[in-house]
């Protein structure tokens, strides 16, 4: 078990774990690319102002594209 505290990219892998299994108990499930995406931006040590940008600028694009 790690420490919330804990920064490592262990910790922060093993967090993710657990949120994709809280939603997959809420009956959703995260598609596998963008698992991979961020388990990629742990390795890399992106900062997670930047992860929270990346994210809600894909989020935006995607919504354009499908109300277009």
């Amino acid at each position: 078990m790690y420490s919330f505290r804990d920064q490592s990219k262990e910790a922060q892998k093993y967090r993710l774990h657990q949120m994709i299994a809280n939603i997959a108990i809420s009956g959703r499930d995260m598609m596998p690319d963008d698992i991979a995406k961020l388990e990629k931006w742990i390795d890399e040590d992106v900062p997670q102002d930047e992860v929270a940008r990346r994210l809600t600028a894909e989020a935006m694009t995607y919504r354009e594209q499908s109300m277009s």
